[in-house]
């Protein structure tokens, strides 16, 4: 048997879980996704406190809220994930973030952690648990698109499948989005501490 997502989480600093949602969410979230971005609601993605930096990140992100159809889904969702880190890991998980990506053909995340080991806790408040949620039809290995971990000299390929989660350390896991040959949607979330 397998290992659990939290053992995964403790041993690895990152897990992988597959149809994590139904494909009938997964439809939904994509549609969604997709009629925010045929409504020209999607912005050039930023670094560092929003700066535009193409040569290291070039997709296009939606910032997600109250506002939006699927915030009482995604607040459920990341809610409970949220309560079952703290639960079994004391992670003091006190709020999210919550965002739609999508990388046209080329489009790409040059390597990087989320967020810095040493930035000081009490910095302010911080990402500790990267989430991402996969929402493409179909993806096959030949379309690309794939997160990729390094870690420990090796490269970690994980496909952008439909329905597919994957949960990381925000501060420990480099990690990069490779170009993708078609359009890439996916939901990107950071747990965070107060």
């Amino acid at each position: 048997m397998g290992l659990s997502l939290i053992d995964e989480l403790v041993e690895k600093s990152w897990t992988v879980q597959n149809d994590w949602v139904t494909p009938e969410e997964c439809a939904w979230l994509r549609a969604e996704a997709e009629r925010q971005d045929a409504d020209a609601r999607f912005r050039p993605a930023g670094i560092a406190d929003g700066v535009l930096t193409p040569a290291i990140r070039s997709d296009r992100i939606l910032w997600l809220g109250e506002q939006d159809a699927v915030w009482p889904w995604v607040q459920e969702k990341l809610t409970l994930l949220r309560h079952q880190l703290n639960a079994e890991l004391f992670l003091g998980l006190d709020h999210f973030e919550a965002h739609f990506a999508v990388y046209e053909p080329g489009q790409f995340y040059a390597k990087h952690v989320d967020r810095k080991a040493s930035n000081p806790p009490q910095a302010g408040s911080q990402r500790a648990v990267s989430f991402l949620l996969y929402l493409n039809s179909n993806w096959q290995p030949e379309d690309g698109g794939e997160l990729v971990i390094h870690q420990n000299g090796q490269e970690i390929r994980i496909l952008p499948e439909g329905g597919r989660m994957v949960l990381f350390r925000s501060d420990t896991i480099l990690h990069e989005v490779l170009a993708p040959k078609r359009r890439r949607y996916s939901l990107t979330a950071w747990l965070r501490t107060l």
